[in-house]
């Protein structure tokens, strides 16, 4: 406040971590210029992306498999969920992601509960994998729920094709491996998310992945609110577009 006397900070209406930063003008870099970003003091997230952090109901001292980690963002915020006697093991296709969220936990002074892992550790056991309380897949997809920020994303990067067959079937063949590392003695759960906006990479997906997870010993999990899905809508609440599905391993 001192370099900034004209800065706002108004605790959220979405979600209980984060505070929304009002100011009439913005330093150069923008929140990330700020030294406590530096010093790992706060972490710069879309409201939204931490309600899906939540939606995993994580605790204190559990695993976690971040199955399409990113640069975890999503990572960080479940690891202040697990804490120092729970895991956030990551992995993700790109491995330059993977760095980059290594080097987002240093910053953060998380190192010592996230890690990451390649693919041939991952799938080194296919008959008996390591399996963790709780797997995250925040899968590829068309992005649509970040049009409000991106809007030329609409003319670049949607095709019709791509976001009605190609990417609805690459969801759910990520899911359904990604639901082999759920842990059974804990009801484990497994929680799907995307920032689409179209109801074919959405409830389409979820609907079609009950039947097959049910063969693995999943159930269809509801939201607090009684919903079998939750959308994140941007013109209902001040985030980007997401949507959430979760199952447990019964």
């Amino acid at each position: 406040r001192n370099r900034y006397p004209d800065i706002q900070l108004t605790q959220s209406s979405v979600s209980p971590w984060a505070i929304v930063l009002d100011m009439n003008e913005k330093p150069k870099g923008g929140a990330w210029a700020f030294p406590n970003w530096e010093d790992g003091y706060f972490e710069v997230q879309d409201q939204g992306s931490q309600l899906i952090a939540l939606a995993c109901g994580v605790k204190q001292g559990d695993s976690v498999l971040d199955f399409c980690a990113g640069t975890g963002g999503k990572s960080l915020a479940l690891a202040s969920m697990v804490g120092r006697s729970g895991k956030v093991v990551c992995w993700d296709k790109d491995e330059q992601k993977l760095k980059h969220l290594m080097g987002n936990a240093k910053r953060a002074k998380m190192e010592d509960i996230v890690s990451t892992t390649t693919e041939h550790e991952l799938f080194a056991d296919s008959q008996m994998p390591t399996t963790y309380d709780c797997v995250l897949v925040d899968a590829p997809c068309s992005g649509t729920g970040i049009l409000r920020r991106h809007p030329s994303h609409r003319w670049n990067r949607l095709n019709e094709n791509e976001c009605k067959q190609e990417l609805p079937q690459l969801q759910k063949e990520i899911c359904l491996r990604a639901a082999h590392f759920v842990g059974t003695n804990r009801n484990g759960r497994l929680v799907y998310a995307t920032c689409s906006l179209l109801k074919h990479e959405n409830d389409q997906v979820a609907d079609a992945l009950d039947t097959e997870l049910a063969i693995m010993g999943f159930v269809r999990e509801p939201f607090p609110d009684g919903r079998m899905s939750n959308w994140i809508l941007p013109w209902t609440l001040e985030s980007d577009g997401f949507f959430m599905a979760l199952w447990v391993r019964k």
